[in-house]
């Protein structure tokens, strides 16, 4: 998925920023969280400064990319499928803190070296 070079710094920031967010606050399955709890994978992209998954067109591409990286589906434009699909993984039995962040971390690493 080309992502367009207009928004591609923004993206990975979102990716970092959420990875930063799971290890300030913890990294919890079966919700998205808050910071008295933890957040889950999509709950820490939301929790963004600026984010909101529904309206802003970088949230949309970083958890399309992430949904990509880790689904066995077909990549959607739809919002809904895409995060249901990283729910699903984030909410899969054995997950870690450690394969949640290295995940948005790696996926913002090869949005930043795309050229």
């Amino acid at each position: 998925m080309q992502v367009p070079a207009d928004v591609r710094d923004r993206v990975a920031s979102i990716l970092e920023e959420a990875a930063s967010i799971l290890d300030t606050y913890g990294w919890i399955s079966g919700g998205y969280g808050d910071q008295s709890n933890g957040y889950c994978a999509v709950g820490a992209i939301a929790a963004v400064p600026g984010c909101s998954l529904l309206f802003e067109e970088e949230d949309r591409y970083a958890l399309r990319l992430v949904a990509k990286r880790v689904a066995s589906i077909p990549i959607s434009t739809s919002i809904v499928i895409n995060e249901e699909a990283v729910l699903g993984w984030n909410d899969e039995l054995g997950r870690t803190l450690g394969e949640v962040t290295d995940t948005l971390r790696s996926v913002a690493k090869d949005l930043r070296n795309e050229s």
